[in-house]
């Protein structure tokens, strides 16, 4: 399971350069960097200052993974299959709502 990629040297700026970014801090957080198949990587709509996006990778073992979302935000990979609390909260910023505080 993918965790939080934190210490990135990535600066994502709201410009056409974003998404090459968010790929490169995505890279760094795989197994196999060259690997790597990206599809609908975009801003997202809610912060315009986050990528949205899944990535295709092999894993470990040499296989292809099948496709998983991610969000970059300042300058680190949240994986929808990693830290899934993290995710939920940078998610509720991408799309532009609220996360609901549990008591």
């Amino acid at each position: 399971m993918r965790h939080l990629i934190a210490g990135c040297a990535f600066v994502l700026a709201a410009c056409g350069g974003a998404s090459t970014d968010a790929e490169e801090v995505v890279k760094s957080a795989l197994k196999d960097p060259e690997s790597a198949q990206f599809q609908d990587v975009r801003e997202c709509t809610g912060d315009r200052s986050m990528v949205i996006g899944k990535v295709n990778a092999k894993n470990e073992m040499g296989g292809y993974a099948g496709f998983e979302q991610f969000i970059v935000a300042g300058g680190t990979a949240y994986f929808l299959n990693g830290d899934a609390i993290a995710y939920s909260r940078v998610l509720s910023r991408c799309i532009g709502s609220e996360p609901v505080d549990e008591a």
